[in-house]
């Protein structure tokens, strides 16, 4: 760890990790396998960081949230519930992934309007939904 990066007593990085500038690991979250958490970044419960993504700026993943691969999670984008982002996927700006929603693929979302209600009109359930680049 580098700089003021916080991770808390039940938290965990391992295996060539980056946890560096004012990020903060919280929970029982996991950062391994090359994946970096920087800048103002939060990880906070059962999270699962890992390969080589990157979750930085003042994004945040939470809940039961992964995000692996090579994905990208940043600017003041939220990843909450059961979220998978993984492959080449990006998640930035304001946008939010929430629920059981995967986004894998070189998928971008970048909106201000939260996954799960974009996903309302085709599934009630919000259950198993995909998300994917066509």
């Amino acid at each position: 760890m580098i700089g003021n990066a916080w991770l808390s007593d039940n938290a965990q990085a391992f295996d060539q990790a980056h946890i560096y500038d004012d990020a903060q690991i919280f929970g029982n979250a996991r950062v391994c396998h090359k994946a970096q958490v920087s800048n103002e970044a939060h990880v906070d419960g059962q999270v699962a960081v890992f390969n080589e993504a990157w979750v930085y700026e003042n994004a945040w993943v939470r809940d039961d949230a992964q995000v692996y691969g090579e994905a990208r999670v940043c600017g003041r984008a939220r990843i909450v519930g059961q979220a998978s982002v993984y492959g080449q996927a990006r998640v930035f700006g304001t946008a939010q992934v929430c629920g059981e929603v995967k986004m894998h693929g070189q998928t971008r979302v970048g909106e201000t309007m939260p996954v799960w209600r974009m996903m309302r009109t085709t599934s009630p359930s919000r259950s198993s939904v995909v998300v994917t680049n066509p």
